[in-house]
């Protein structure tokens, strides 16, 4: 559910429209979404898989089943960075947002509650995220790649 609310965020965002309007990169933002809902899927798939382990039909350990939630939940992150912030005129910081918290994401599938964690980090980079962008002024894009 994270997922498709970060997706939405940008989805919605008036400013991207207008970006790829004047922009040659059209065809990757389009293509690039490809990427964006198979990771979405494929989480709901190792969702269902995590479930069918609580319920004790799996016989995946926990740290694999971990794994399966938080692989593709961080392609999703890289990948909207791909298509969003890497060519935005945007602070350092706001750049790296989302590359940083793919890594902490990364990190998840050795601890007990993993997916909680990644539900958590989703949160908290949402909430960064939405923070900075109404802290500053509409974002100028780079037009012309």
């Amino acid at each position: 559910m994270n997922d498709y609310l970060v997706y939405f965020k940008f989805y919605f965002d008036e400013h991207e429209h207008k970006r790829l309007q004047y922009s040659n990169r059209g065809y990757m933002w389009s293509y690039g979404h490809i990427l964006v809902f198979i990771s979405i899927s494929t989480v709901g798939a190792a969702l269902e898989v995590m479930n069918d382990k609580i319920g004790g039909h799996a016989e995946v350990s926990l740290h694999v089943v971990n794994a399966m939630v938080v692989v593709p939940t961080a392609i999703f992150m890289v990948s909207m960075w791909l298509l969003n912030d890497l060519f935005s005129k945007r602070s350092f910081e706001a750049n790296l947002l989302y590359p940083a918290a793919a890594m902490l994401v990364l990190t998840t599938p050795f601890f007990e509650y993993g997916t909680f964690a990644v539900g958590l980090l989703l949160l908290l980079t949402l909430a960064i995220r939405l923070k900075m962008d109404t802290a500053s002024s509409p974002t100028e894009y780079v037009t012309n790649l």
